[in-house]
């Protein structure tokens, strides 16, 4: 053997199920032949007069699990001639569907802005996390609002993030195939598990976006029906309008029932306005009105480790004395400072969609930041 895997290595294949690392090997061409024991399961493959045995566990409580898994790995990397570190981060994928969001296609250039990749990841994640409110609705949805379900957040809770591939920078989203939920009412009578139903409603939505980006005039009122809400239009927006061109692929995983082959859906960067045009029309109407507030910061909070932030500014809204929740990016905090360090003699002045949460005032989509003089102002 060539060294044991390391123990995050093996903790990481204990989230996997068993029937995910079976799947696998039988897409290598092993066969199930029988129960080897109590804990382990045969599987072997004929090569000329040779036959080659991997054994699985039944369980990754066994006491010789990390052996069992170090061995798996040690012969399906030396019979297929395949690294080690290739060979177990299929393992680990085998029980997802992937998502993989592609930006630079062809270009040796593997890195993107941190910015850009910001709001990839943050783009993919809104995309699932659309597909998975829509998957747990037995109604229509064209924006979605407020608390998700407890079976959207346990299920968005195993949403994993892959290696970025070599070549043009690829994100790579991972979703549980095998995930499922009885917090979904009125759904137990359709097929299959949650996690299946949520790629699905994926798939479906892509090709409804990728049909959005060729119809002529508006046709909004039917992206509803094919699975776009306004939070997905408006990932796809940013997406498109921070990373440029990009290639979102959708890849089965091995326990997954549906065909194998990928589906493949290329977006170009001057179809953000069109994703923009989408997700106003499916936001409700109380979300459509833009508004120019002006008024004075009360406190920042800048996460670590994060692109941005969000501040509180009191202002005048409707003629009443309010808060304003105001989400920012780096490039929007010197008007921030500015405004901070004349605080008495000049006001913040941003506009965007004025939205109640909760009792709640945010300020979404902000821009046209300006700082003047109160007198200017008001």
């Amino acid at each position: 053997m060539n060294g044991f895997l390391s123990t995050s290595a093996v903790q990481s294949l204990e989230s996997v199920s068993i029937s995910a690392l079976k799947s696998y090997v039988s897409d290598q061409g092993y066969v199930y032949r029988e129960q080897w024991g109590t804990h382990l399961s045969r599987f072997s493959k004929k090569i000329g007069a040779r036959e080659i045995d991997v054994f699985i566990p039944t369980s990754p409580t066994i006491r010789d699990f990390k052996r069992r898994i170090n061995d798996l790995v040690e012969t399906l990397s030396a019979q297929s001639k395949v690294s080690r570190d290739r060979i177990l981060r299929d393992l680990v994928n085998s029980g997802y569907d992937i998502v993989r969001i592609a930006a630079n296609e062809g270009e040796h250039e593997a890195t993107l802005g941190f910015d850009a990749a910001i709001d990839l990841l943050q783009g993919g994640y809104a995309l699932i996390d659309s597909c998975a409110v829509v998957a747990a609705s037995t109604t229509l949805i064209a924006a979605i609002r407020g608390r998700r379900t407890d079976a959207v957040r346990n299920y968005l809770d195993k949403i994993r993030v892959g290696q970025t591939e070599v070549g043009s920078f690829v994100l790579t989203l991972l979703m549980p195939s095998d995930f499922d939920s009885v917090e979904v009412p009125n759904l137990e009578n359709i097929a299959g598990t949650f996690g299946s139903r949520v790629v699905d409603r994926l798939s479906v939505a892509l090709s409804t976006a990728d049909l959005a980006t060729k119809a002529i005039g508006d046709s909004s009122h039917g992206f509803a029906q094919g699975g776009l809400t306004a939070n997905f239009s408006g990932a796809m927006h940013r997406m498109l309008a921070s990373a440029g061109d990009i290639i979102i692929t959708l890849d089965n995983s091995l326990i997954s029932t549906k065909p194998k082959r990928a589906k493949r859906f290329k977006f170009r960067s001057e179809s953000a306005d069109r994703f923009k045009e989408i997700e106003q029309y499916l936001k409700p109407v109380e979300l459509k009105g833009r508004h120019t507030l002006a008024g004075e910061i009360l406190n920042i909070k800048e996460p670590k480790g994060k692109k941005s932030g969000f501040f509180v500014m009191a202002c005048d809204v409707d003629g009443e004395d309010r808060s304003v929740r105001v989400k920012y990016n780096r490039s929007q905090r010197v008007f921030l400072m500015n405004a901070m360090n004349n605080k008495g003699v000049s006001l913040l002045s941003v506009s965007g969609n004025l939205v109640s949460k909760n009792g709640k005032l945010n300020l979404e989509d902000p821009n046209e930041f300006q700082v003047a003089g109160i007198d200017t102002l008001l």
